[in-house]
């Protein structure tokens, strides 16, 4: 493969190449939203995309989306140390072709990992970006390069790309970080086994990867495997129950984050003890509704939500963004709040495309910031952990006390993780989950079917934008000074309707 992709870099004649191997496909609009960010800068050496991990019946397994590495040396060192990193996979980057002229070619001696030693090389000399939406189709078949009947080679050569890079002057004698690196190398291998079904290939990795690096071991995904394997099914089994009552102290090793996470969860269940006293308080239901243009929804919503919400106190409130710029649900969150927060209610934040299935959804007073829209339609039902769009509960002192949403999120994308991680930030009690199930009104009409019609619709600067504020594990910026404390809009009117109360801003 290298040197087949090597004859091709010789004869091309353009100023950047791309890589499709046989068994992938490219979705629409992956190079021209590539061209978008690498013309951003000469320094610019390669640009990744997101991509579907694909069976071979051309079933989508998972989503990847690779991490944004403003700092390369972090995408040197994920390199070095985790095989499962998508960043270099071959058909999912675009080139400069100048890397090539001034780092040399693909490696023509490696049939594997070829990609990650590539990827590497041009890490070290050039800045790297990425477009965090799938839009590349990868498959992994039976005889493919990284299949379990291939688990032997594509190891071999994965070895051989470790021992090269820390051949070099820099590297030539950290032997703990070699040692971690070949580790996490036969665990693919070993995990790669398991899922094929060969138990024998499963222990001799296993074993491989602890004995070279023995902290491996105290990883979650590797110690419950190993003890499996070393005390056989049966007894494993009873070990665990026995130590069943001890989960949540084992947990607590000296970890902060999850001495945090403990602390919040006890927070919670004390909150949800305190709430019940609250039963016999009767407040308000009321639904805030970010809207423009949406009439075909909105005459179904509208009746649905009242026949669902029959005998809960509760009104639907529209607030209407008046233009055509740039569409901010986050900050009509805000507004709606902000007219409705004298009242004795709680809230909920209801995208208008979202009917709740029937039975399958709970209104009522949340302990603590409660997502309901866990399993949609327009993700074939899939649910996923980090997702909290869609519909939310609030209380009136929870919103407040996270001071909203940010003003800030102009088009699609961001906003909902944005007010996540301002619970999480501020100890408002960690955001919970009742799974509802909803239909969405519109199905996805273009693009791959894992897709979010606006991702591929709307993959444009302002997502990229919104993403990049959004930031990595925590906000990148203090939100005590973005949301309703420097809210500011115009009330233009406000129109009664059928069921409904709207309200025409201006932001």
């Amino acid at each position: 493969m290298s040197a087949a992709r090597n004859t091709g870099i010789k004869n091309a004649k353009g100023k950047f190449l791309a890589f499709l191997d046989a068994d992938d496909v490219w979705l629409p609009k992956k190079l021209e939203l590539q061209m978008r960010v690498i013309s951003e800068s000469d320094s610019i050496g390669v640009v990744a995309c997101g991509l579907f991990c694909v069976s071979r019946h051309d079933h989508s397994v998972r989503e990847v989306i690779p991490k944004d590495y403003p700092e390369r040396n972090q995408l040197i060192m994920d390199l070095y140390f985790d095989p499962a990193v998508f960043f270099g996979a071959g058909s999912s980057i675009l080139v400069r072709q100048e890397c090539f002229q001034k780092l040399g070619m693909f490696d023509a001696s490696m049939t594997a990992a070829e990609d990650w030693d590539m990827c590497l090389r041009i890490a070290k000399n050039y800045a790297v970006r990425s477009v965090p939406l799938p839009l590349l189709e990868y498959r992994a078949r039976n005889g493919s390069a990284v299949s379990g009947q291939n688990v032997e080679r594509f190891l071999e050569h994965e070895l051989r790309f470790i021992d090269k890079v820390f051949r070099s002057d820099d590297l030539k004698w950290r032997l703990f970080l070699k040692a971690r690196a070949l580790s996490h190398r036969y665990l693919r291998a070993a995990w790669t086994c398991r899922a094929m079904g060969q138990g024998e290939g499963v222990r001799k990795y296993l074993c491989k990867a602890i004995g070279i690096y023995p902290p491996m071991l105290f990883r979650k995904e590797v110690y419950h495997p190993f003890l499996m394997l070393m005390l056989g099914k049966p007894r494993y089994e009873r070990w665990k129950e026995r130590v069943r009552p001890f989960k949540v102290f084992l947990k607590l090793r000296l970890r902060r984050e999850a001495a945090k996470d403990a602390i919040k969860r006890l927070l919670s269940a004390f909150r949800c003890f305190l709430v019940t006293f609250r039963v016999g308080k009767a407040e308000e239901l009321i639904i805030i509704v970010p809207y423009r243009d949406r009439e075909e929804n909105l005459r179904q919503f509208i009746p649905h939500m009242h026949r669902y919400l029959l005998g809960l106190k509760h009104r639907i409130v529209l607030i209407e963004q008046e233009g055509d710029g740039l569409f901010n649900k986050a900050k009509l969150l805000n507004v709606g709040f902000r007219l409705y927060q004298s009242q004795s209610a709680y809230f909920c934040f209801h995208d208008v495309d979202l009917l709740p299935e029937p039975g399958s959804c709970d209104y009522s007073y949340p302990a603590m910031p409660t997502h309901l829209s866990a399993y949609c339609s327009q993700f074939e039902y899939r649910f996923y952990s980090y997702y909290f769009g869609g519909v939310v509960l609030v209380s009136r002192g929870d919103f407040r006390r996270v001071n909203g949403c940010s003003n800030q999120y102009w088009g699609w994308g961001g906003e909902d993780d944005d007010l996540r991680k301002r619970f999480d930030r501020t100890w408002t009690i960690p955001w919970a989950r009742r799974m509802g199930r909803y239909r969405s009104i519109e199905r996805i009409a273009v693009g791959h079917p894992m897709a979010h019609e606006d991702a591929k619709r709307e993959g444009n600067p302002h997502y990229l934008k919104n993403t990049a504020r959004l930031g990595g594990e925590h906000l990148s910026y203090d939100p005590r000074t973005d949301g309703l404390s420097d809210l500011k809009f115009q009330l233009i009117d406000t129109v009664a309707g059928d069921g409904y109360t709207k309200h025409r801003v201006r932001i």
